[in-house]
């Protein structure tokens, strides 16, 4: 499955650490992300695209239908990463018998780490777990 983030970062000309600078971002974050080992949240989607398909400033046409076109990518980006073979937050941890209750949360940042099964980093901002 080709990586959405690898190809439309390709296309505004920035290098993973060009871009994880500018959305605030690990630079391994953003490869793991391309190369599909971690599934992100959507709020980190949204503000790595965000700077690789800016809207037109003058031309409400144009920035609506730009709009739509990101929607539909960022759309298309977390049903990919939902339907990544073996990335199921349930049938990993019914297959590991663990409770869902647990409150699992990166040490860097606090963010929730429990819809990801046995994360190796966290998602938000790559901090290795």
């Amino acid at each position: 499955m080709p990586s959405v983030l690898k190809d439309a970062r390709k296309r505004t000309g920035y290098t993973q650490g060009e871009l994880a600078e500018v959305a605030d971002v690990s630079q391994p974050l953003i490869s793991r992300i391309e190369r599909q080992d971690v599934n992100p949240k959507a709020s980190t989607l949204r503000e790595l695209f965000s700077h690789l398909d800016p809207l037109p400033e003058s031309d409400g046409e144009a920035a609506s239908k730009q709009s739509t076109t990101e929607s539909d990518l960022i759309e298309k980006i977390e049903w990919e990463f939902e339907n990544v073979e073996g990335s199921s937050s349930q049938s990993a941890v019914e297959e590991k018998g663990t409770s869902t209750s647990e409150n699992k949360r990166c040490s860097e940042c606090g963010s929730d780490l429990d819809p990801y099964p046995d994360p190796s980093y966290c998602p938000d901002c790559g901090n290795a777990l």
